[in-house]
């Protein structure tokens, strides 16, 4: 693949992102920006049952911190991989996870730049790791740092698999292995039958039975009761809670307090994960593999019967697609096509705005604030009467409407490779 000079003015929007990134976190209310220290609340649910496997207890029996509703949640074989925590400090460890994170959402932006046909020098590097800082204005990723949570790094994970040389023999691995640590990147199965990637698919299921057979091998008892109740979610959290923003989530509050219509979450589930995973494979066709990973990574979150709007991270590499294709070009020729594209720069900053932290005032919400220590993202206004309030609290979940369907348009523009 030809290769050229990352453009100047996509180098400079990184920039300008970062600077963006620490004056917002600056403003942001103490205990909530990621420039005042975080949360890591559930980075210490990770750490406490890496020492609670490690002291020969068991892992699903109990609350793992102080407040009874964090448990954990994960596959058996995800506290193996968490079996490092154990070790550090936890503000030591806290720190290094969020290093972590950043560079693997680096990573991410760098290949999403490399695929977009941009030659991997100083400029691009820098552009990654500034564009991956600024990101930090967007709520999913904003909240999967200041938790401490795992989603970045599973991105990372199935992004840099799929996107790697398709030749690769280790195609799938990574799905796999993510799969393993948390379920939802099995939606990429699917994804690899339609468009047949045959060995890829193989893969990552091989890969992902792995890990449940290893899960079983050295914490057998746990994996017994994790794989014997994997359809319950009354462990992970209330499915009504605002920041759920799946689809279940959404007819949860709409039915609240009583539980909703299981036949039309399926059906919804059924259509509206269908729609994605087909759009990703009409992309994937159509040569444009990045936007079909990012589209399928988002129908895990809308298929899932809970996905915290930290789970939305794919939102990032995105709007970094987006940012890129409002660029430019350079070297175009001087034919009228080369000057700024006004409806892609429209599209980067609706869907940044739609996903910004935007903080918002708790004194009027009528839940339990205590598991959350900031409003951070629009879906938390509370306003209005209770139907439209609930209905229109489902932000992320229009979001994915909205880029399904102008993905669909513009790629009905593109001509097959």
């Amino acid at each position: 693949m030809n290769t050229r000079p990352l453009p100047k003015a996509v180098l400079y929007a990184s920039f300008a992102a970062v600077a963006l990134a620490f004056a917002v976190q600056l403003l942001l209310p103490p205990g909530t920006a990621i420039i005042h220290g975080c949360g890591g609340v559930d980075y210490n649910v990770y750490r406490a049952a890496a020492q609670v496997v490690l002291g020969g207890e068991s892992l699903y029996d109990r609350a793992l911190t102080h407040s009874p509703e964090l448990g954990f949640t994960y596959p058996p074989f995800a506290v193996l991989a968490f079996l490092p925590m154990a070790v550090f400090p936890r503000l030591i460890g806290e720190g290094t996870h969020l290093v972590i994170s950043i560079l693997a959402l680096a990573l991410v932006i760098g290949r999403t730049l490399e695929f977009m046909g941009f030659r991997r020098d100083r400029a691009l590097v820098l552009s990654s790791i500034a564009f991956s800082i600024g990101a930090v204005n967007l709520e999913p990723v904003q909240s999967t740092l200041w938790f401490g949570q795992l989603n970045i790094v599973l991105m990372a994970l199935v992004f840099l698999d799929l996107l790697g040389p398709q030749s690769s023999r280790w195609r799938g691995f990574g799905v796999g292995l993510a799969a393993g640590l948390k379920l939802t990147p099995l939606v990429f199965v699917p994804y690899l039958l339609l468009t047949k990637q045959w060995r890829a698919a193989a893969t990552a299921a091989l890969t992902f039975l792995g890990t449940i057979a290893l899960g079983f091998l050295v914490v057998p008892h746990d994996s017994v009761k994790f794989w014997s109740s994997v359809g319950q979610t009354t462990r992970v959290g209330p499915l009504a809670w605002p920041s759920n923003q799946a689809v279940e989530g959404t007819l949860a509050r709409i039915w609240a307090p009583h539980d909703a219509p299981k036949a039309l979450f399926y059906a919804l589930a059924l259509v509206l994960g269908g729609a994605g995973l087909l759009l990703g494979a009409y992309a994937y066709r159509r040569s444009e593999r990045l936007l079909a990973v990012v589209v399928v990574g988002l129908v895990a979150c809308v298929v899932s019967p809970i996905a915290w709007s930290h789970h939305w991270v794919w939102a990032a590499p995105l709007v970094v697609w987006l940012v890129v294709k409002a660029v430019p070009d350079e070297n175009a020729a001087p034919d009228g096509k080369s000057g700024p594209k006004t409806a892609w720069a429209l599209a980067a900053a609706g869907l940044y705005l739609w996903v910004f932290v935007w903080p918002n005032n708790q004194s009027s919400l009528s839940f339990d604030r205590s598991m959350e220590p900031a409003s951070i993202g629009v879906f938390w206004l509370q306003h209005g009467p209770p139907l439209l309030r609930d209905a229109f609290g489902a932000w992320y979940l229009y979001a994915y409407l909205a880029i399904l369907f102008f993905s669909w348009r513009s790629l009905r523009q593109k001509t097959p490779a």
